[in-house]
């Protein structure tokens, strides 16, 4: 461990931490130490100063740990290597274990100055975003972040606060998100700070003394924490040499780094004292503080002496996991860092570099051998499910057991892919209409088919979301980056939420064929599989098709009453507009019938209003019992039958039927009065059509009914009502030269 008065480097520093071989190296050619050992110095005297403002509650992230993370990585240069090691080869690396995580040292104001928008510099080859636009994205997911990352984040539920312009008012919330947008970042910020960022944060010249190139290297060596080895060598073999550049081993000291930065996990990081004194509101902050405190020792003095020995002693087993995930994660990093090892160097016995090796192989761990403790079980237990029985289990309780559920499902989520196409100006619709056709046949073998020419699927969509029940495509990161507004709020109006489009299409049948190809897929191929509820592997295959999705059925002979009846009857549940044309097509040995489900103009529409929460709520009167009263994105939320044509309403109605106006404050006959409040603008009942872009609506899993009445819509509906009453009366006192005292309306 390195004393805390020993933060000031020098060679005095370097003679406590180097072998004498490799302290030899550096006695005999200084230019290149004498550089680093001023830098680390600039980067300690900004560390100290900064106060670490955003990751006050984080383990050390001082300069005290930039020098640990140099006498590890030393530690773990074999011997063997020592003959290879050049002045530079130490220079650097000391300089990028400051470097490493500068960019957690940020103050409020520089902060600022890096996410401004007038800060446009890209400082580096790589990456091609500025700074300010990377902070808007991150603000853009940050708002829809879901409760389980704001409690992680936060430690509540709480929305995400807007980051005021003067650091003054800066709050701890504020802080914990942008120590958050600063963790993520922070490999880049490295090397960016390394290359000429340090002066626009008013930091300048911290590495004062080397040239360009090393400048660029130590950033990029200190950049590599942050991403995996290999992915590094396309850069620097387009900028330098793989092996050896000006005497630097890039490739040794990345993996050196990475190793060394990986095992700082110790006590000494984690204070029991500041941790009783200034009480952690993160639960991720907590937790790793406990892991920290957990370790009991780290050591080479082992038998083995190529093994480097981790003693911990959780006392929960979320700690235990934690830390069993981090060692098994090291042995990987140290076998792959082997391995890349030997690919670059292994081979040159000639100049020797065949001899850059590390002096460790594995982990050995009181955790990873036969670990027990007498506050918990130390085993990942949690709810599992038997995936495929209760597939089938779920079913029947979800939807019933009615076909019709499963079309429903299937027609939402191919309208829903058209709509994302024409959100997202897909250029196959540049010269065609969007629309979704579902045809039956019952000719022969009877076969239900839904296409649509919409956004299609990807590989990616179709394993992660598509067949995999619950996982919503609309939650994911990549959906709400293309098709939401900084605010959160959705610029496509899509129905699915819930992720059990495919399962309900097991209703239907027992076994579904896709098709499938991306609208921006980079080969112009489509994919293709068959499968069962019951399959254990599918078989997906490339093949040539047509942009969009086709889903094809078999039904059970059982259901294909029922589908024809569903078809039949069609308009009961969908109520569409026209922007995306729906057209059920039935196809029997009499004439064939083609149904379009766009929205009934018989309906009589009294207004149109929005919300809060609802772009647009179209109402008005029907009185057609047969057909449902209320839709969201023109679905109708209601129970699916055939039976006698009869149509359920929902069992909760998001529209809640109240009393117009008070008795008390009627001046007529109590029992007319009675009447009229009972009857008047119930004559015909009220049908809803609600355009719900960001699934605000409290529906059910199955769509057969409302979870809760919406205050806002009944209000507005009854206001309409209650002024046409009131207009109504003005109508009949005119008209009669009457007094009327007018009654007072509900609250």
């Amino acid at each position: 461990m390195i004393p805390r008065a020993t933060m000031a480097v020098n060679f005095e520093t370097l003679a406590t931490l180097l072998p004498p071989p490799l302290l030899s190296i550096v006695s005999a050619d200084s230019h290149t130490i004498i550089h680093a050992i001023k830098a680390a110095n600039r980067f300690t005297e900004w560390f100290t100063s900064s106060g670490i403002p955003f990751f006050r509650n984080y383990t050390d992230h001082s300069e005290k740990h930039s020098l640990e993370v140099f006498a590890s990585a030393i530690g773990f240069i074999s011997e063997e290597a020592y003959e290879c090691i050049t002045p530079e080869d130490l220079g650097v690396l000391l300089a990028a274990c400051y470097c490493h995580d500068a960019g957690m040292h940020l103050t409020e104001s520089q902060f600022l100055d890096l996410v401004n928008g007038n800060h446009k510099t890209l400082y580096n080859k790589i990456d091609k975003k500025g700074w300010h636009e990377l902070w808007i994205e991150f603000l853009q997911e940050a708002k829809r972040f879901n409760q389980n990352k704001l409690i992680e984040l936060f430690g509540d539920t709480n929305p995400i606060p807007e980051i005021p312009e003067n650091t003054l008012d800066f709050t701890e919330r504020h802080r914990l998100l942008i120590g958050e947008f600063l963790r993520r970042n922070h490999p880049r910020l490295a090397h960016d700070i390394a290359v000429g960022l340090d002066h626009h944060i008013q930091v300048p010249n911290i590495l004062d003394g080397f040239s360009d190139e090393e400048r660029d290297l130590i950033g990029f060596i200190a950049r590599s924490h942050g991403d995996t080895l290999r992915s590094s060598f396309e850069y620097i073999e387009s900028e330098y040499d793989i092996r050896e550049f000006r005497r630097i081993h890039i490739i040794f000291l990345m993996g050196l780094l990475r190793l060394s930065d990986y095992t700082q996990i110790q006590p000494t990081r984690a204070p029991s004292l500041k941790l009783e004194i200034d009480p952690i509101k993160s639960p991720i902050s907590l937790r790793e503080w406990r892991v920290h405190r957990s370790v009991t020792n780290i050591t080479r003095t082992h038998d083995d002496p190529e093994a480097l020995l981790i003693d911990s002693k959780p006392i929960k087993v979320t700690d235990y996991l934690r830390i069993k995930y981090w060692l098994e994660d090291i042995q990987r990093e140290i076998d792959q860092t082997w391995a890349i090892l030997g690919e670059v160097y292994g081979r040159q016995a000639a100049s020797k570099l065949d001899r850059l090796k590390l002096s460790i192989r594995r982990v050995r761990s009181n955790i990873l051998d036969n670990f027990s403790s007498n506050y918990f079980i130390p085993e990942r237990i949690s709810f599992k499910v038997a995936e495929f029985e209760m597939l089938s289990l779920l079913l029947a309780p979800l939807y019933g057991d009615h076909p019709g559920y499963g079309i429903r499902e299937l027609v939402q989520n191919a309208r829903d892919a058209v709509a994302e196409a024409i959100a997202s100006g897909a250029p196959h619709l540049s010269n065609t209409s969007g629309r979704v056709d579902i045809h039956f046949s019952t000719k022969d073998e009877p076969v239900l088919r839904v296409t649509d020419n919409g956004v299609g699927m990807s590989l990616d969509i179709l394993k992660n979301y598509f067949l995999n029940a619950g996982a919503s495509y609309r939650s994911s990161l990549n959906w709400l980056r293309a098709h939401t507004d900084e605010d959160g709020n959705s610029n496509v109006v899509r129905s699915g939420r819930f992720g059990v489009g495919a399962l309900a299409a097991f209703l239907v049948g027992d076994t579904i064929t896709v098709r499938t190809r991306s609208w921006n897929s980079p080969d112009s191929k489509g994919l293709s599989f068959s499968a069962s509820l019951h399959d254990k592997e599918i078989e997906v295959k490339p093949v040539d098709c047509n942009i969009g999705c086709e889903i094809e059925i078999k039904p059970h002979r059982s259901n294909v009453n029922n589908i024809i009846e569903f078809i039949k009857y069609c308009k009961n549940y969908f109520a569409f507009s026209r922007e995306i044309p729906v057209a059920f097509h039935l196809e029997s040995d009499k004439e064939p019938e083609n149904i379009f489900c766009d929205r009934d103009e018989g309906r009589t529409i009294l207004n149109t209003f929005h919300t809060k929460s609802y772009p647009s709520v179209i109402w008005g009167t029907t009185s057609d019992s047969k057909k449902a009263n209320e839709y969201i994105n023109g679905i109708a939320i209601a129970e699916i039958t055939t039976e006698n044509n009869e149509f359920y309403s929902p069992a909760v109605s998001i529209y809640e039927k109240r009393d117009l106006f008070n008795i008390d404050d009627y001046d007529y006959d109590p029992e007319i009065s009675h009447r009229l409040r009972r009857t008047f603008g119930r004559a015909k009942d009220i049908w809803i059509d609600i355009e719900d872009r960001n699934a605000f609506a409290p529906i059910s899993l199955a769509r057969t009914t409302f979870t809760a009445r919406d205050r806002d819509i009944s209000n507005a509906i009854d206001d309409f009502l209650f002024d046409q009453m009131a207009n109504f009366f003005e109508k009949i006192r005119r008209l009669f030269a009457i007094t009327v005292r007018f009654p007072r309306k509900t609250a």
